[in-house]
């Protein structure tokens, strides 16, 4: 219960300040209105004022106007998303953005967008869907399912799943390795794995939001995604 307060205390001075604050203006003439109809009715019945009704007057008025207010708290509440980023990149052919939920299930898709490319060539900037992990793989020959599935996806509490944010599009052993960005076509970044000299190594800056139905408030992230080395592997590293 006391956690139940203190969470419709935290909403009334942050989600809902500009409603309620509203309403107990509004609830501030309806008091006064309440207060003198009292007045008038105790007047016109020809009953003499007590001690107790100069408790009434301003204090029934002003009790209701607190508990529509509650009322307009608990209505207006709005839920927060709850959830957790971690990269995994280092044991992998892909790079992976790993989304745990510590709230309640939720279902959840992602936009990506690349914001920045190292190599000062252009690249695509709208927005593109999301591919997260599928925990569905066959390893039937003739039934195969896709690496990454798009749209949205279910997470129960306590739960996780990997977000695709790039994959290697080269043969082991080339002389140029390559890293495609999943998700959208035709973007992807090379490098020497062999160099005779030293090299800069490529990345993208690529910009994640996550979007979870009946909340109103996304999630948003960017990271510098590229190889480690030239031998690989990826990595993945916040940009604040």
């Amino acid at each position: 219960m006391w956690k139940w307060f203190a969470d419709l205390w935290t909403d009334v001075k942050g989600n809902v300040k500009y409603a309620v604050l509203y309403w107990l203006l509004i609830g501030g003439g309806f008091s006064s209105v309440l207060a003198v109809v009292y007045g008038l009715w105790k007047t016109l019945a020809h009953r003499p004022a007590t001690t107790l009704d100069l408790f009434i007057a301003p204090i029934l008025p002003l009790t209701v106007t607190g508990v529509c207010g509650l009322l307009l708290a608990i209505r207006e509440r709005k839920p927060t998303l709850n959830i957790e980023f971690s990269q995994h990149s280092d044991n992998d052919e892909s790079a992976y953005l790993e989304v745990k939920n510590q709230g309640e299930t939720i279902n959840i898709s992602a936009r990506v967008e690349i914001v920045g490319l190292s190599t000062g060539r252009g690249f695509k900037t709208r927005p593109f869907e999301g591919q997260w992990k599928n925990e569905n793989t066959s390893v039937d020959f003739y039934n195969q399912q896709p690496e990454f599935v798009a749209g949205e996806v279910q997470i129960e509490p306590n739960k996780s799943r990997l977000l695709g944010i790039a994959s290697i599009a080269s043969m082991v052993g080339m002389p140029i390795q390559e890293m495609a960005i999943v998700g959208i076509n035709d973007e992807g970044i090379g490098w020497e794995s062999n160099p005779k000299q030293s090299q800069e190594l490529p990345y993208f800056i690529v910009r994640v939001t996550l979007v979870a139905k009946g909340y109103p408030k996304t999630k948003e992230v960017t990271y510098r995604v590229g190889p480690k080395t030239s031998h690989g592997p990826f990595q993945m590293t916040e940009v604040v």
